[in-house]
């Protein structure tokens, strides 16, 4: 009995060695002489498994030392002091190279690098998985071995960011996570250099300044690998560029697609996507266009070439694109049983009903979250609050919700035919001041009681993205409703 009695308590001081917000406190709070070695053990592993600077690790060394505010080479290095550093080094799987630091942190003098380059056998960090670099640097190749799986770097010189692409092929191979945001051009020496590492499953390209003629070098080999996740990001339209070099994305075995760029750019790469299986695709419209572009028929191709497949879709189209007809698009639709998350942020209205609500949330039932959120416009068709019963109904694990709507409170709220509230949502965002009708006490309790058989466990009733008091009073009321409902069950 008493063991089992402990357990709980066991449980909770293991969630909480693992809270990385508690470690400075502990650690500050209580000498180490005074914490047993297994919690000294478990908060040494957990500040050591991802690391954002090198220099916990420099300061084993005696013979550096700090130098207005850079560690420093203040002796020669002996063989006996990489004991202690091997041993901690082990232990880092994750490294964060942030070039100066925060502001007033200290850092690692380059010289020192190349001293321990000199004097230490490669790799440093023998079972690092994980390499971040904005931006890359020099040293960065130091940390490359053959446990690295991912790779995310920020580049503004060509020349070094080939040079380092060059050394992944050689040193870690098994590299299966690449992600490259180049300020200058991908030449071909880039595009080669990644086109040897044949394990990628993932990888993510930002151009900035880059033309696509040279991006048929990467597009063949890419054919033969066994890539799943691809990200493009392109600023700009690209037309001409598109015309003499269009984009082929004919990998057979991708699952995720995520495209940033102009209205041109986007749409050619989405079309040229062969794989039949695609789970997520993230779409972001960061191009300028001088005039307002039509969308539907790119959503239309999406939803009808991957909707048995989709599990995630996200589309922010930004500020020029017209009104959004959701409406003609779910009526079309089958049934998805693997759509998990949902989203189309516009600046323009999504044309959409009470009814198509309905429709989407019958046709997609397993929906954890959802964000339909849009500009407003006179003539614009927009769901009203009692749409919200439609997704607790046939969405039971939806868990957060994000909704511009028609806020105009029409009592009483409609309630499905044998409807069910949701007991998974705990976040209902909505865009949308409450309207001034709905400014009296009455209405504002109608409306949390309204949300309160349809979720009964909402934390969070939040008017975005400017606070709106009524919303508020709403929120207030739902836990008031929730308080008294607890009160009745604990006095049975």
């Amino acid at each position: 009995m008493e063991a089992q009695s402990t357990t709980p308590v066991a449980t909770a001081a293991l969630k909480c060695l693992f809270n990385d917000d508690i470690i400075p406190q502990i650690l500050e709070k209580s000498p180490r002489q005074m914490r047993p070695e297994a919690v000294n053990q478990a908060l040494l592993r957990i500040a050591l498994s991802e690391l954002r600077s090198l220099v916990p690790l420099i300061r084993l060394l005696p013979s550096t030392k700090l130098v207005e505010g850079s560690y420093v080479l203040g002796g020669e290095l002996v063989a006996s002091e990489w004991s202690r550093f091997d041993h901690y080094a082990r232990r880092v799987q994750s490294l964060t190279l942030i070039q100066g630091q925060a502001r007033n942190a200290n850092i690692v003098d380059p010289a020192l690098y190349l001293r321990i380059a000199e004097e230490h056998p490669e790799p440093l960090l023998p079972n690092l998985r994980i390499l971040l670099c904005f931006p890359l640097v020099t040293e960065a190749v130091l940390f490359l071995g053959p446990s690295l799986r991912s790779i995310v770097l920020h580049s503004s010189d060509t020349r070094m960011a080939c040079t380092f692409l060059a050394s992944i092929h050689s040193k870690a191979p098994k590299v299966e996570k690449l992600k490259i945001t180049l300020q200058g051009a991908f030449t071909s020496s880039i595009y080669s250099c990644i086109a040897k590492l044949d394990k990628l499953l993932s990888l993510g390209l930002c151009w900035r300044n880059s033309p696509l003629s040279e991006y048929a070098i990467l597009d063949a080999a890419l054919a033969g690998f066994p890539l799943k996740n691809y990200s493009i990001d392109a600023s700009g339209e690209w037309e001409n560029d598109l015309r003499k070099h269009p984009l082929s994305l004919g990998f057979s075995t991708l699952g995720s697609v995520s495209v940033d760029g102009g209205h041109k750019f986007i749409a050619s790469a989405v079309e040229r996507v062969k794989s039949t299986q695609i789970s997520t695709i993230t779409i972001f419209h960061s191009g300028a266009s001088p005039t307002a572009v039509d969308w539907n028929p790119l959503l239309g191709l999406v939803f009808h070439r991957w909707w048995s497949s989709l599990e995630v879709l996200m589309v922010d189209l930004n500020q020029s694109s017209r009104a959004v007809n959701l409406n003609t698009l779910f009526g079309a639709l089958d049934r998805c049983n693997h759509l998990r998350e949902f989203g189309v942020y516009n600046y323009w209205p999504i044309r959409i009903a009470d009814r198509d609500i309905e429709i989407f949330a019958q046709k997609c039932p397993r929906l954890i979250r959802v964000h339909l959120t849009a500009g407003r416009q006179l003539d614009a068709v927009a769901p009203s609050v009692s749409c919200l019963a439609y997704l607790a109904n046939h969405c039971r694990g939806l868990a957060a919700i994000d909704i511009s709507l028609n806020t105009i409170v029409a009592l009483p709220f409609e309630i499905p035919h044998a409807f069910r509230g949701s007991t998974a949502l705990r976040i209902l965002q909505i865009h949308g001041m409450l309207s001034s009708s709905a400014n009296n006490s009455g209405e504002m309790r109608a409306v949390a009681r309204f949300l309160d058989l349809l979720f009964p466990d909402i934390e969070y009733v939040q008017n975005v993205p400017i606070p709106d008091p009524a919303w508020k009073a709403v929120e207030a009321q739902v836990k008031k409703l929730q308080v008294a409902r607890v009160e009745r069950e604990l006095g049975r």
